[in-house]
């Protein structure tokens, strides 16, 4: 058994699952977190932690290809409460949008999963021919420079970034998922997007926007009689706390 750390353990044990044990589910789990029609005829590849340069790391990337003429990328960030910490996505978005109306940016601010998630859809947008100096981009979205400036974000040079860039190019569809410690509805967050696109230049399509509960995913994989590894992964990451509870920090349950 392999035992991994906080989400990136538990998208590990996800992917190694998937890939290796059942490819024949890999529909099905991303139904359950709100993209359907992927149950037959796609084959997928998984990006663990794959960098984009200026456009952040990404938990987890799917790319879905259907008889090599239809593609779609699935965007995943995972979030989680950690041992004694909480997470809020009230609290995320007043943060972004108090940033976007006073220009001021946060502790933490690359970390924010709306952030998180605007950047991948600037990194699709990029991809499509389209530099972000054309989305006349808040200074906040900009990258800090060596002389305290702000200059546009790219892909870079890395030889890496640019393969993972080249096989993500072209799709047909993109999907963005915030994998979430507390259960919310998809509407929740389209909501807050909604709200955070009057600040943008070119909006985030909000029906390709989704959010998942991290707890409905472990039921998933509880239900299926082979999926121990990873269940026993969302196990490792529970203990008792001072007073003997049981808490997880992956979710609140």
């Amino acid at each position: 058994m392999i035992y991994g750390y906080s989400e990136r353990g538990v998208f590990n044990s996800i992917i190694y699952y998937l890939d290796f044990k059942r490819p024949d589910l890999i529909g099905a789990f991303l139904k359950k977190l709100g993209v359907d029609g992927f149950a037959t005829g796609y084959e997928f590849t998984f990006l663990n932690e794959q960098s984009f340069s200026d456009f952040g790391d990404n938990d987890l990337t799917i790319i879905a290809k259907h008889n090599g003429e239809k593609k779609a990328v699935i965007f995943i960030e995972g979030k989680v409460k950690t041992f004694s910490g909480n997470f809020c996505l009230e609290k995320e978005f007043n943060k972004i949008d108090k940033s976007l109306k006073t220009g001021e940016i946060f502790d933490g601010f690359s970390s924010n999963i709306f952030v998180q998630m605007y950047y991948k859809f600037l990194l699709q947008e990029v991809l499509q021919g389209e530099e972000t100096k054309t989305k006349n981009l808040q200074n906040i979205f900009k990258k800090k420079n060596k002389n305290g400036g702000r200059e546009e974000r790219s892909i870079g040079d890395n030889g890496i970034v640019l393969k993972a860039c080249e096989m993500i190019k072209g799709a047909n569809e993109f999907y963005y998922i915030a994998l979430l410690p507390e259960n919310r509805e998809s509407k929740d967050l389209c909501s807050m997007f909604e709200k955070l696109n009057k600040h943008f230049d070119k909006p985030m399509r909000i029906e390709n926007i989704r959010c998942a509960y991290w707890g409905k995913v472990e039921h998933f994989f509880a239900e299926l009689e082979d999926a121990t590894s990873v269940i026993k992964n969302f196990e490792y990451n529970e203990a008792k706390d001072k007073k003997g509870k049981t808490i997880s920090q992956i979710y609140k349950k």
